[in-house]
């Protein structure tokens, strides 16, 4: 099984003013910066970039063998589980898009992974140890646990993998049922199958 975090070095900022035109005027005459919208989608490319080209450095998967490649949301990208797919491995990752179509099985319907998980009531149960911090004590959370097989939609907006062969799977949701402020909920796309209760409380364990 392989992890791999994408990291950047951190550097101290610049001295000296800040450019005007990252910069905002709030009321009393502070400074706020502006958001870039872009920018969120550009980091999530770069770090799905480093993901899959690391994994290409590895090379393909000996035949006979099941190498996984485990990551954050920085690799919930399409182009990403293809170059992975494509060089044999398979993948589990947490989903970050939340407007992420799917093909659901057998009906080849189309719709939102969030949506469909959304809708789903929890076919078994797990508890997760939570760590304290920030003022908080350590807990103990209920979480129910569901999946349902899907295949993965090309993206629409790149002209380059919109004819691309959807990516088959299973997604896994975890989520604490209590309500609550730090309530947990995870969301996990996986090319290894998921068919009973034991396999998807594993895949939550990754």
């Amino acid at each position: 099984m392989f992890g791999y975090a994408a990291r950047r070095r951190r550097r101290d900022p610049p001295s000296g003013p800040r450019p005007p035109e990252s910069l905002g005027q709030a009321k009393g005459g502070g400074l706020w910066r502006k958001r870039n919208p872009g920018a969120a989608l550009s980091r999530r490319r770069t770090e799905s970039d480093l993901w899959a080209e690391t994994l290409e450095a590895i090379g393909p998967v000996p035949e006979h063998t099941t190498w996984v490649s485990v990551g954050d949301r920085g690799s919930d990208v399409f182009s990403y589980l293809r170059r992975a797919r494509a060089l044999g491995w398979e993948c589990l990752l947490r989903v970050g898009q939340e407007d992420r179509r799917i093909e659901t099985a057998p009906t080849g319907e189309i719709g939102h992974l969030f949506e469909l998980l959304g809708s789903l009531a929890g076919r078994t149960e797990t508890e997760v140890e939570v760590r304290g911090g920030a003022g908080k004590p350590k807990r103990t959370a209920s979480l129910k646990v569901d999946w349902r097989r899907v295949k993965i939609m090309p993206p629409r907006n790149r002209p380059e993998q919109r004819d691309a062969e959807p990516i088959e799977g299973w997604c896994v949701r975890a989520w604490e049922e209590e309500e609550r402020e730090d309530a947990l909920e995870w969301i996990l796309f996986c090319t290894l199958p998921v068919a009973e209760a034991d396999s998807a409380l594993e895949k939550v364990g990754w």
